[in-house]
């Protein structure tokens, strides 16, 4: 029993293991993790909104970290869900980390808290998804004792003002500001007791409140205070900035100033520009068209400076000189017997001139034929001087003559063809065959005629010539049958072209057949003595003659002619000149035929006969004779030796040349002896003499000696202005057996003078230089070398490809002087190779098929000038010279091809189509420029002490930028001016100007009228003064001794260039009485030279200054 119950109950046991579990209990909750499932949830970033009630800032959240907390999984019905809530404290503590400061909640606000802010979720599909809206905008209010990080924006600052000595930025009451890096804080935004110039650095921030810390700062600000004075350094470098325009008149506008921008000081510009002193400004740059000046204020400013600086400079376009060929060629003028004033067209370039504003017109008698006549422009306005052109004046010509034409070339102008035998023949002038019926006519100032061809008479020629009777039958070739001619320079020529006509004619036979030119081959019966050519000139025991027969060549022939028995003739006509070189050749002696020998007695007449076709004389010939001459049988011209140069010259010595300076204090060197120098001499092309000895004229080239005296005495020399090449001079002659020019006669020893300004220098010249070689096309074996005692020891060669061969070096690249070892270098020089090309045809000086020339740069003592030397330059092309004076140094002239063009601190010259030299001369600048001195003033120069007076009183302020401009040409308005304000400038007692070109405004208006009052000019015509017109040396002098009354002076007049005549001359006598000049040298007053501003303060000074 016991066994089935155990039996039973373990089979029940068995039954219940294969029920499911759920049969045998409830359903399990889903699970649900806070971290995990609620990433599938979407959570709103304002489900929370924190509120401070202390400081009224709120920030809004959404799922925070651990923020939440949940219920556990229940089961609603059938699902199963669950309750997430809001857990305040953690969002308490977030919204106090974000603003900086501890909350509690705000009591005021408890439902916050007890009401709590929950969202639920259910479990569907295997996962948890929201049941229900989510909520948001929930509030927690809290509170807390204050200081909030700032939450707003950091201030951004910006300068509002600023003086020299204080800062204002951008001004916002709720910021502070600091200038010391945040040491100390301030609340005005105005920083003040600054030191000028000075960077400083300012920052702001938003201030601490009651409930909020300051804000964070802002960038940092750097501001400079301005700067109280602009230093003069830096004065200086402004003015440099610009220049004044300085240019002759073209009729285009210019920039009254020159910008460069390089040279603008960091930060600095320009703020405008100005020409009535400061009063208003403009932004671009004024312009300058016609002649006169223009001050031109330049305002530079610079934003950390309180004081701008304006600089003023001066443009000036001077007048254009006129020139004749402005003036358009005049045709001549048919004589009235009245005065012909013709007005001609003036024009300068593309510029049509306008009479009254650019020129006058004034004429000379203009009545005579013969004499012709001129017509005079002089300048106005933009323009000065004078120019003329002449013009011819003709009689009428009332009618044109054969004799009219007898030496006017006429070609073939009529061909008659016969179209019956179509032979032809070609005619020129025929007796007549011109139509000279038709009155001459004048066509723009030129005579002219209408000649007609006489056809019927052309027809008839040709009748005669062929013994037929022929009848027109039409025209052909060109059908014009007339020519024009013009009447020039006394005679009638072609105006165009001649006519080419052809006449057509016909007739009933056969013309006579026309035999060909004589020639020496066709004509017979004259044996070979028929010439006699003679000389008179033979030598005894020489040949004085030889017999000829007809030359080939050696004669001439007429047109084979029918005569009356109608047989062909022809005159023959020798040429002696043909005898005569058959004569030479034949002699082995040089013959030319004697002047007066004619061909009169040198013709003969041959008759055509037509069965031997052979010319024969007419009649019996007599023997002619041909007289010719000759140099006494002069030998064969020798070979044409090489140029003279300094080692191809014996005989001469090393003391022909003194070298003596008239200015030598008492103890030192007054002169040195030379030879002849490399260089230092040019030579003409050998010719030969009487002798048949080949000769060259040596002469001397001062300025050479000169500057080897300079070198060799360490102190610098200059050419005496009076030295002339007049006794420099000696002929040598070629010794063909030594190959050596020798003198053609004892040379005496040759003095060149200089002088020298009280050996203002001790510097000695330097005698080593560096020569560099140019190929000049080639290439040298050498590219330099130093010379040793200013010479070279040797000379490269140097090589060049294709068929030339090297000539040696020289000092231009095309022509210049020879380099020997013998030649005297005075500074560091480029030297050129010379090729000749011996490939066949033709030669070059290298340089690649170009033209060059050379211009020679020479400075001396305190300062440079760049490029110096020898500077080659090709054809055409423009060069620029850069002048640098040293330190304390300005230049006192500069020298282009011996003439000053002023105290310039550059040069070009333009379109180079020579040889030039530039020779600039510096000096010691003078005193301060602020002062009222000049620099271009010398210490001890004439002209100083007169210069300060006038400056004194207010006579001059110098021509701009600290420079008085000595040797500037002084004008006939500067002049009258200067003489005005030595009177105390008054102000004349008139007001009517007889003058046409001196303008109402114009600075020297007063003066010309003050100066007419007074007797001290009347112009120079009753309506011209001439303001422009450069003032003379005469023309101050007048204008002085007029100032003073007019005296007369008795005294001997000790200038030769001062007639007794002249308008000046009591002018100049008084002024040597009282010793206001003393001439230009001892025996000149040079009155026609134009007068420097130096010389006219000069004058004045001594004048009034007494």
């Amino acid at each position: 029993m016991r066994k089935r119950l155990l039996s039973i109950l373990l089979l029940c046991c068995m039954v219940l293991t294969l029920l499911p579990t759920t049969a045998l209990a409830e359903e399990a909750a889903p699970a649900f993790d806070l971290a995990t499932d609620l990433a599938d949830i979407t959570i709103p970033n304002n489900l929370v909104t924190c509120v401070c009630t202390k400081a009224n800032e709120t920030k809004q959240y959404g799922q925070l970290t651990n923020g939440f907390s949940a219920t556990k999984v229940a089961k609603e019905g059938n699902v199963w869900t669950v309750l997430i809530s809001v857990k305040p404290d953690v969002y308490m503590a977030q919204f106090n980390k974000d603003t900086g400061s501890t909350h509690s909640p705000d009591g005021d606000h408890s439902n916050d808290f007890t009401t709590p802010i929950q969202f639920k979720l259910k479990y569907e599909e295997n996962k948890w998804v929201l049941e229900g809206e989510m909520p948001q905008n929930k509030t927690l209010h809290f509170t807390c004792s204050g200081g909030h990080v700032y939450q707003g924006d950091i201030p951004v600052i910006k300068v509002v003002t600023r003086t020299s000595t204080d800062i204002k930025v951008t001004e916002n009451n709720a910021w502070e500001y600091s200038i010391d890096n945040g040491a100390t804080w301030q609340g005005s935004c105005h920083f003040t007791n600054l030191q000028p110039g000075t960077e400083y650095t300012i920052i702001a921030r938003v201030r601490e409140t009651a409930t909020h810390k300051p804000s964070g700062n802002s960038a940092p600000l750097n501001v400079t205070t301005m700067h109280l004075a602009i230093s003069n350094e830096l004065r200086d470098k402004l003015r440099a900035v610009a220049s004044a325009y300085k240019g002759e008149y073209n009729g285009k506008e210019h920039e009254a100033v020159i910008v460069d921008d390089n040279k603008m000081p960091e930060d600095w510009s320009i703020a405008g520009y100005t020409t009535d002193g400061g009063n208003s400004y403009g932004n671009s740059i004024p312009k300058i068209k016609d002649a006169g000046t223009l001050r031109v204020g330049v305002k530079f400013i610079h934003p950390d400076y309180i004081q701008n600086i304006t600089h003023y400079y001066t443009a000036e376009v001077t007048r254009k000189p006129l020139a004749a060929g402005m003036i358009a060629d005049i045709p001549p003028q048919l004589y009235t017997g009245q005065p012909i004033h013709p007005a001609p067209e003036i024009k300068d370039g593309d510029m049509v001139l306008v009479k009254g504003r650019d020129f006058t017109y004034s004429y000379g008698t203009n009545t005579s034929p013969g004499q012709g006549g001129k017509v005079t422009i002089t300048g106005k306005g933009n323009y000065k001087g004078m120019a003329s052109k002449s013009f011819n004046i003709v009689n009428e010509i009332t009618e044109i003559t054969e004799d009219d034409l007898k030496d006017l070339e006429i070609p073939t102008l009529v061909t008659v063809k016969c179209t019956t035998t179509n032979s032809s023949k070609e005619y020129g002038r025929i007796p007549g065959g011109f139509d000279l019926s038709k009155k001459p006519y004048m066509e723009n100032g030129v005579w002219k005629a209408i000649v007609q061809l006489n056809l019927p008479a052309y027809k008839a020629k040709y009748d005669a010539d062929t013994k037929k009777t022929h009848e027109i039958a039409d025209l052909g070739g060109n059908l014009v049958t007339t020519f024009t001619l013009k009447y020039v320079n006394d005679k009638w020529e072609l105006d165009g072209t001649f006519p080419n006509v052809i006449i057509l004619v016909k007739c009933d036979g056969q013309h006579p057949q026309t035999p060909p030119y004589p020639t020496e081959e066709n004509v017979s019966g004259l044996g070979d003595q028929i010439v006699a050519v003679l000389c008179n000139n033979v030598p005894t025991g020489q040949q004085s003659g030889k017999y000829y027969g007809l030359i080939g060549g050696g004669f001439t022939s007429t047109a084979p002619t029918l005569n009356a028995d109608k047989v062909y003739e022809s005159t023959i006509t020798l040429i002696p000149s043909v005898y005569c070189n058959q004569f030479s050749g034949d002699t082995g002696i040089m013959h030319k035929v004697l002047s007066a020998q004619t061909t009169d007695g040198l013709k003969f007449v041959v008759k055509y006969d037509s069965s031997t076709k052979m010319w024969k004389p007419a009649e019996e010939v007599k023997q002619m004779a041909i007289w010719v001459t000759c140099d006494k049988h002069e030998t064969p011209t020798p070979e044409m030796p090489m140029y003279p140069m300094a080692d191809n010259i014996s005989g001469l010595g090393d003391q022909i040349v003194a070298v003596l300076c008239n200015n030598v204090p008492t103890g030192q060197q007054s002169g040195k002896y030379y030879g002849l120098i490399g260089g230092g001499f040019t030579s003409t092309a050998p010719t030969l003499n009487a002798d048949k000895v080949y000769e060259s004229t040596i002469t001397l080239i001062p300025s050479v000696y000169c500057n080897q005296f300079s070198g060799d005495t360490g102190i610098m020399h200059k050419v005496l202005s009076a030295q002339t090449t007049d006794g420099l001079k000696f002929v040598v002659k070629y010794d063909s057996s030594t190959k050596m020019w020798k003198p053609a006669e004892e040379v005496k020893q040759m003095a060149i003078w200089v002088t020298c300004d009280k050996h203002e220098t001790d510097t000695p010249v330097p005698t080593e230089f560096t020569i560099t070689f140019n190929g000049n096309g080639g290439t040298p074996y050498v590219g330099s070398m130093r010379t040793t005692n200013q010479k070279l020891t040797s000379l490269p060669t140097a090589t060049r490809s294709g068929r030339y061969s090297f000539d040696g070096w020289y000092t231009a690249a095309s022509g210049g002087t020879k380099i020997t070892t013998a030649t005297v270098f005075y500074e560091n020089t480029a030297v050129y190779a010379h090729w000749t090309y011996i490939g066949g045809g033709g030669s070059s000086g290298g340089g690649g098929g170009y033209t060059y020339h050379t211009i020679r740069a020479i400075f001396g003592l305190n300062g440079s000038i760049s490029p110096s030397g020898w500077t080659s330059v090709r054809h055409g092309w423009d060069q620029t010279f850069t002048i640098t004076p040293d330190k304390g140094y300005a230049v006192a002239k500069v020298l282009v091809d011996g003439k000053s063009v002023g105290s310039v601190k550059s040069y070009t010259f333009k379109n180079v189509t020579k040889d030039h030299t530039i020779e600039v001369v510096f000096m010691k600048a003078n005193g301060n420029p602020q002062t009222g001195v000049f620099v271009d003033v010398a210490e001890g120069s004439y002209y100083e002490e007169a210069v300060d007076w006038a400056v004194k009183n207010g006579i001059t302020t110098g021509t701009g930028n600290n420079y008085f401009t000595p040797d500037g040409i002084c004008t006939r308005a500067q002049a009258v001016t200067f003489l005005w304000r030595v009177a105390g400038s008054p102000t004349p007692k008139t007001e009517a100007m007889p003058f046409e070109d001196v303008l109402d405004g114009s600075y020297y208006y007063e003066a010309v009228l003050w100066a007419v009052e007074n007797g001290i000019t009347v112009g120079t015509s009753a309506t011209t003064f001439s303001p422009e017109l450069t003032c003379s040396r005469a023309h101050i002098v007048t204008f002085l001794w007029r100032a003073a009354n007019s005296p007369s002076v008795k005294t001997d007049n000790p200038f030769t260039d001062v007639a007794a005549d002249a308008y000046y001359i009591d002018a100049v006598l008084w002024a040597v009485k009282h010793k206001i000049t003393v001439g230009t040298t001892l025996s000149t007053f040079s009155p026609d030279e134009g007068c420097t501003r130096a010389q006219i303060v000069t004058f004045l000074y001594r004048a009034h200054s007494k």
